[in-house]
């Protein structure tokens, strides 16, 4: 049985959306993997705008196929993270780390990447290594990705 974790990024008007998108690849919702609590240089909340409330924070919802929590590493990861907001849809490191706490070394890729990250595949149109701290983590699998095995076969 192929093993899958789906980690996707949205944010509140758009939750739904997404969920609808994990289930209509053959993926089961299973909850809210993290809350990015987005502060600016001093601390301060960041609020963006809304037509209900001034938004602060972005999502990172789970989706499964198979069993995968046999390769699940930890149970102790707090849901919710403060850090800094970034360039334009730029993720904060601390949820890639989280992701890869929770999963431990197994392949994974970063689609619509900006950076490398670690031992992760990555693919998008804006990667550069520029802006990374280090330029040798990651593969660029930018042009090609028909020969990419991201799946994991499970023992069920």
């Amino acid at each position: 049985m192929t093993t899958i974790f789906l980690f996707m990024w949205a944010t509140g008007p758009f939750i739904g959306k997404a969920i609808e998108l994990g289930i209509a690849w053959g993926f089961k919702y299973k909850t809210v993997f993290i809350v990015w609590d987005k502060v600016d240089s001093s601390g301060n909340a960041v609020l963006g705008t809304g037509w209900y409330t001034r938004p602060s924070h972005e999502y990172v919802l789970v989706f499964t196929k198979g069993r995968p929590l046999q390769f699940k590493q930890t149970c102790s990861l707090r849901q919710g993270i403060r850090c800094k907001r970034l360039a334009h849809s730029m993720k904060p490191d601390q949820c890639r780390k989280l992701i890869s706490d929770f999963t431990g070394n197994i392949p994974t890729i970063e689609l619509f990447a900006r950076k490398p990250y670690g031992n992760w595949a990555v693919w998008g149109d804006q990667l550069s290594n520029e802006n990374s701290d280090n330029s040798d983590a990651g593969t660029d699998i930018s042009t090609d990705m028909s020969n990419l095995d991201l799946s994991v076969e499970s023992d069920n």
